[in-house]
């Protein structure tokens, strides 16, 4: 156990501590697993931020990439007939080519060009729900909807954050909320899978992130499984709005932490 802790935090000197670490981080993982389950995204944009004050920044990235498979992985089955196919398979394609060249260049980037980076990709998604809705057909040309992916990728191995991309392509698509739910469910979920078979030899913390995931893992269930709850209930009738919200508050809080790393 002692080992799990020295793992997480990255200090062989603070195992004891490490457990106060362990507990901070339940908290968050649980609060992004609800996240996830209400909208079939937002895991990563929600954990990164705030498990970047508890825990080294090398070592978030892997470890949110390897509970985003875990909790990938809950509510597919309900989600492949309601999922739409021109979009889930191009995203997913073009994120899984992007995905290995992000985490590579996680490696030798400096974290300020990297938050930059997220801060424009978040923000052009936003710009993106603000001009009139596209019919389905031409919101869904498999260009677009693979350079989405491919910019997904990017910010998925760079920062495990390929959500902006994807929910601003799909809420443009004309869908239902439960097939635009579907979507994205799918999209990560397969998303996750690719990030997880190239982690360990695409990042220096590949390997050390799954002691830590598997003690965090039922965190994220239980949110995720809460989370889902909530949609199949009254409050699902607010997701497109709920969706929207977060994809704003994500752009807001993207653009402060770049503007912070340059004053």
């Amino acid at each position: 156990m002692e080992r799990l802790l020295v793992s997480l935090s990255g200090d062989a000197h603070g195992a004891a501590h490490s457990v106060v670490l362990l507990a901070a981080c339940a908290a968050v993982v649980a609060v992004a697993g609800a996240i996830r389950g209400f909208t079939g995204y937002g895991f990563g944009i929600a954990a990164v931020p705030l498990l970047g004050l508890i825990l080294p920044p090398d070592r978030v990235v892997p470890l949110v990439l390897v509970l985003q498979a875990v909790v990938g992985l809950q509510g597919v089955r309900d989600c492949l007939a309601d999922g739409e196919r021109a979009l889930v398979v191009p995203i997913a394609v073009g994120a899984a080519l992007a995905t290995p060249a992000g985490l590579v260049l996680g490696v030798w980037l400096e974290p300020c060009w990297l938050r930059a980076g997220i801060a424009a990709c978040t923000i052009g998604s936003v710009l993106m729900l603000l001009r009139p809705p596209a019919s389905g057909c031409r919101a869904m040309r498999p260009p677009s909807v693979l350079g989405a992916g491919l910019v997904a990728g990017m910010a998925n191995g760079l920062a495990a954050m390929p959500g902006p991309p994807i929910v601003g392509c799909c809420l443009r698509a004309g869908l239902s909320d439960t097939a635009l739910r579907a979507s994205l469910v799918l999209c990560f979920a397969l998303i996750s899978a690719a990030s997880l078979a190239c982690l360990p030899w695409c990042s220096l913390h590949g390997r050390t992130a799954l002691c830590p995931a598997v003690l965090l893992s039922p965190c994220v269930l239980a949110g995720s499984w809460a989370g889902a709850r909530l949609f199949a209930s009254r409050c699902g009738r607010h997701y497109r709005g709920v969706s929207t919200a977060l994809l704003v508050m994500m752009a807001a809080t993207a653009l402060f932490r770049s503007v912070a790393d340059w004053i």
